[in-house]
């Protein structure tokens, strides 16, 4: 048991809480699911890893091993992957120190902060300039970036009137008319 779960789990005198002791169990179990520690027969996604591999697996590793492009021995494996690490964590540290990457790491508050510079806006997509006069069409972005329309509880009004034409016609319905909310 986690120390962080033992005041809940246990009382003034040492008796177990039920409720919190179930919770604990639930979370442990849920966390050995995720690790793939435990798996659930029968099932999809929990399921045993040894599953996922081939069936000839043991016969054929180096076959396997070499299609993937990684070495057998696990030791020289950790290894390429921590200098990568070292790597990438001392050019990122090279470029904050400079302020190359664009951030800068300050302190606010006698607190740690750290700035990140703002991107450029990115074109909008081709699908978009085809819209028209909608919200994300050209000529809506137009009249957004003039500040007609920008409203947010009306242009919400309108994407949820839209989504839920959409969905109407996947299911064969006719969309029901909305009163305009302003």
């Amino acid at each position: 048991m986690r120390p962080e779960w033992r005041g809940a789990v246990a009382d003034e005198r040492g008796r177990v809480e039920r409720v919190s002791y179930e919770l604990c169990v639930l979370r442990a179990l849920r966390d050995a699911l995720r690790r793939r520690e435990i798996w659930v027969v029968g099932a999809g996604r929990w399921r045993n890893p040894e599953a996922d591999l081939p069936h000839d697996f043991d016969l054929h590793r180096d076959v396997h091993y070499s299609a993937i492009a990684q070495p057998t021995d696990p030791t020289e494996f950790v290894a390429s992957l921590r200098t990568r690490m070292d790597t990438a964590l001392a050019a990122l540290a090279e470029a904050m120190r400079t302020g190359a990457a664009g951030s800068r790491v300050t302190t606010r508050k006698n607190q740690v902060w750290i700035t990140v510079a703002k991107q450029p806006a990115q074109p909008a997509p081709a699908s978009l300039d085809a819209r028209g006069d909608e919200a994300g069409g050209a000529r809506g972005q137009q009249r957004l970036a003039r500040g007609g329309g920008a409203d947010g509880v009306q242009e919400g009004v309108r994407l949820d009137a839209l989504v839920g034409e959409a969905a109407g016609a996947r299911a064969g319905r006719a969309p029901r008319s909305r009163p305009a909310r302003r």
